[in-house]
């Protein structure tokens, strides 16, 4: 049964640089851009927490890898599969 492990979003200076860099057609590759932005311009946070904008952690934070671990909603680990949309 498919489920949500945790949300991602950029944050608004992240936003902002990655479409900046769009708008430049600037030959950077858009991957090591994407490299160098993952810990700085992302945010993550569990699904279902009510007010959309508390429970948001940066990918650098020291909590996000808890946030980021990969359970079942019955606490199993085994056999899941990431999607990325």
């Amino acid at each position: 049964e498919p489920f949500v492990a945790y949300l991602e979003r950029y944050t608004e200076e992240g936003k902002k640089a990655m479409e900046a860099a769009q708008k430049s057609n600037a030959s950077n590759d858009p991957m090591l851009m994407m490299e160098d932005m993952q810990f700085t311009a992302i945010e993550i946070r569990k699904p279902g927490l009510g007010d959309p904008i508390k429970g948001w952690v940066r990918q650098s934070s020291p909590i996000a890898s808890k946030v980021m671990e990969l359970k079942c909603p019955d606490g199993t680990t085994e056999g899941i599969e990431p999607v990325v949309p």
